[in-house]
């Protein structure tokens, strides 16, 4: 199993997997191959990770109840007598049942939002400057639909994620701040120099839907659970693709839009087999600070061209290792490579002369800025005659540090 279906596993399913691999690993037989060797071993670090991100995410939220529960958190004002009025309670409001039902029904019969949740409901400046932004998704819902896109894209859930002012230029080094050997005479130089500069913008992530998609649930359950998978599963490919191409118009900044990535690497048909000019063009160009990166090509790139490479010894470059189910984890010359679809990367037999077809990355070195407080609302499709919703994210993103990126490109020569 690879990254993404540990991620997709409930908390039982994930025990007995972990169980299952670490009885695997300790008790691993005398005659053991060394290619079952390394499918352990890439499983136990998988685990390793999982273990990391699942415990963070359980922190979040024990941090989060805890703060409702103790009654932290609420804005308060010191008036003169003295006294203490609480003046906001939105996260509380915002999280509880009572508002989920109502949100249920705004969304699956265009019910009225009930006066008591309506100021929190409308927060339109705490979130955005754009005027028309809905009503506020509950926490609940939220938590899920972000936690659902992280299980299900491919890309966003390994870039960096920060929720800072947009309109702002910030130090790339504010992300990305590096560290300096001191002695007890001598201490760092604060990183402010001549840095590289970014600044994000407020761009809504939009997904339609039709009001028939939703309204036939009749149990909370059952419509919060399709609620988040229809969400989840939009924004996740259209961040993804964000991630990859995104213009910087009205949308983040793409990997391969942005200016600032220079360095390509042109590949010939001819030559998409060999392994030395795979070497010669490709790898030589990974500068030694940056090879911790991944691939990211297309599905049918990797199959027809990649997978089955041989070097001049005969001896495989791409090694596909299969769990325990069956589940490919692929890797090439080193490096993990992510398969994707055409929406993101075409293959490279569709794909143009000079157009990219593959990209290099540490995709921590791309960040997606946003509060991630989603939005919805309903409204009337005067030319179908049909109720729809429509469901906001307002978010930015563009690469911090170009210096690692490499475009792999096709040359028509």
């Amino acid at each position: 199993m690879d990254a993404r279906a540990y991620r997709a596993l409930g908390t039982n399913a994930y025990a007995q997997r972990r169980e299952l691999i670490i009885e695997l690993a300790t008790n691993l037989p005398e005659d053991a191959t060394d290619e079952q060797m390394r499918e352990i071993d890439a499983e136990v670090e998988i685990i390793r990770s999982e273990d990391a991100r699942r415990e963070g995410v359980a922190q979040l939220r024990s941090a989060k109840a805890a703060k409702v529960s103790s009654g932290e958190g609420l804005v308060i004002d010191k008036t003169a007598q003295r006294g203490i009025q609480e003046i906001d309670r939105t996260e509380e409001a915002l999280g509880s049942e009572e508002y989920e039902r109502a949100f249920a029904a705004y969304i699956t019969r265009g019910a009225e939002i009930p006066s008591e949740f309506a100021q929190y409901a409308q927060r339109k400046d705490t979130v955005t400057t754009t005027n028309d932004t809905g009503l506020a998704i509950p926490t609940t819902l939220s938590s899920r639909v972000v936690e659902e896109m992280r299980e299900h894209a491919l890309l966003y859930p390994y870039v960096t994620h920060d929720n800072v002012p947009g309109g702002v230029d910030y130090p790339v080094i504010n992300f990305k701040p590096t560290a300096t050997w001191i002695t007890e005479a001598a201490v760092s130089d604060v990183q402010d120099a001549k840095a590289e500069r970014v600044s994000f913008k407020y761009y809504a992530l939009e997904v339609r839907t039709a009001r028939t998609a939703l309204q036939n649930y009749t149990t909370l359950k059952a419509f919060n659970d399709r609620y988040v998978a229809i969400a989840a599963a939009a924004m996740g490919d259209a961040l993804d693709l964000a991630i990859a191409n995104g213009t910087g118009s009205g949308q983040p900044l793409g990997i391969t839009k942005d200016p600032r990535v220079k360095t390509k690497a042109a590949m010939k048909a001819a030559d998409m087999t060999k392994w030395d000019t795979w070497h010669k063009n490709f790898k030589a160009k990974i500068k030694p600070a940056y090879s911790n990166g991944v691939i990211i090509m297309n599905n049918a790139t990797f199959e027809q061209y990649v997978n089955g490479m041989v070097d001049t010894n005969g001896n495989p470059i791409c090694h596909t290792t299969y769990g325990v189910n069956g589940q490919e984890i692929k890797r090439f010359l080193g490096k993990t490579v992510i398969p994707v679809g055409d929406e993101i990367l075409k293959d490279f037999d569709a794909a143009a002369n000079t157009e990219v077809f593959a990209i290099y990355a540490n995709l921590k070195d791309y960040m997606i800025n946003s509060n991630l407080q989603l939005r919805a609302d309903n409204w009337e499709d005067k030319d179908t005659n049909r109720f729809k919703t429509r469901h906001l994210l307002i978010a930015d993103g563009k690469p911090l540090d170009t210096t690692g990126m490499i475009l792999l490109t096709k040359s028509a020569g």
